[in-house]
């Protein structure tokens, strides 16, 4: 059977893919797991979104452009857009070779137009090694529901930290919850 008709009945069986490692040519390995399955240790990070301030750790976020407002399953991040460059939130946190890191979270799309990118990075010395779930960033439909998503990266040799990327990159509002990064040594 073909990659894309195990794939289909992978989906259909209520698995998805969380990491893909690629070798030779045309060689690679998948990872599935069933859906909302969490990979390894979870990580303690700032799901408070807590902005950053010289030495204090936290997020980084476009001033003026993002708020954060009590919700009903806790704190949630909205990142505003009037039309003008993305509208970013990141977080970085250690990072360990060889590890895979799965990212989880909720979002809402009150989006006119664009899109959410999101992003799970590895980068050695602010240098970006490897990006998931691609350099496109995940999609998210617009509407009104909360959406979970969520995506993995095996961080290659180097890697010293990761990085949570999300951005708005459309016009309206983007609302955000529930960051969740998990630790899966091998």
């Amino acid at each position: 059977e073909s990659a894309g008709g195990i794939e289909q009945y992978l989906h259909t069986a209520g698995f998805e893919r969380v990491a893909t490692e690629q070798y030779f040519y045309a060689l690679s390995l998948n990872l599935y797991v069933r859906s909302g399955t969490t990979v390894g240790q979870q990580v303690a990070i700032d799901a408070a979104f807590t902005r950053a301030s010289g030495s204090t750790a936290g997020w980084d976020m476009t001033v003026g452009l993002a708020s954060v407002q009590p919700g009903s399953q806790g704190p949630e991040l909205t990142l505003s857009n009037p039309g003008g460059p993305e509208v970013a939130a990141v977080l970085r946190t250690t990072g360990v070779p060889q590890h895979l890191y799965s990212l989880s979270f909720q979002a809402r799309s009150r989006l006119t137009s664009g899109s959410m990118r999101a992003f799970l990075i590895c980068e050695k010395d602010g240098d970006i090694l490897d990006v998931a779930p691609s350099g496109a960033g995940s999609p998210l439909a617009a509407g009104s529901d909360w959406q979970t998503l969520g995506f993995s990266v095996l961080c290659p040799t180097g890697t010293d930290q990761i990085r949570i990327d999300l951005r708005n990159a459309g016009v309206g509002d983007l609302d955000l919850r529930n960051v969740q990064l998990f630790d899966a040594a091998p």
